[in-house]
């Protein structure tokens, strides 16, 4: 798998027993989703061509997935920011019954997300990120296009950046 700059070398898969703070920082963030009644599994097996997505949500019930293998494009940050997300687009639909349609639902969803969540497990860059994939939504991407967007993305930040 095509492995971008914001791949962080310290990351391990999900069922790794060695552990960093990125990765540490989305099992925080998931633990409180699910203490929320949403539960976080990862995607179906069939769907690994589709990891670039980062998750998917489902309004009923609430529920979310996570492609295990995200991390290795992104990094945990992001896909914290992912799973923040997509428990904002749930928070989103309980309140108001909007799952999803446009771009204005879209950022609507990362607002519900950081308002959802704990302010200390929302990464330093959840704005960043979400912006990212925002662009998404303006002209639609394939596989292909979100690697190169993300790597010319990632040249914005210092490796040495703790949390990017």
């Amino acid at each position: 798998m095509t492995q971008s700059g914001n791949y962080h070398p310290c990351c391990r898969a999900l069922n790794a027993l060695e552990t960093c703070i990125h990765k540490d920082g989305y099992l925080r963030v998931e633990a409180y989703v699910r203490s929320q009644g949403v539960p976080v599994g990862n995607a179906r097996d069939g769907a690994a061509a589709k990891s670039w997505k980062v998750a998917e949500g489902c309004m009923k019930p609430a529920s979310i997935w996570i492609w295990q293998t995200a991390y290795e494009i992104y990094g945990w940050d992001m896909v914290t920011s992912a799973l923040i997300h997509e428990f904002g687009h749930c928070k989103l639909y309980e309140s108001e019954g909007i799952w999803e349609g446009s771009i204005e639902v879209e950022r609507k969803a990362n607002e519900y997300g950081r308002k959802h969540v704990p302010p200390d497990l929302v990464p330093a860059l959840y704005e960043e990120h979400r912006n990212f994939f925002l662009k998404s939504y303006e002209t639609p991407w394939t596989r292909e296009q979100c690697l190169e967007a993300h790597q010319q993305w990632c040249t914005q930040f210092e490796r040495t950046e703790p949390h990017y």
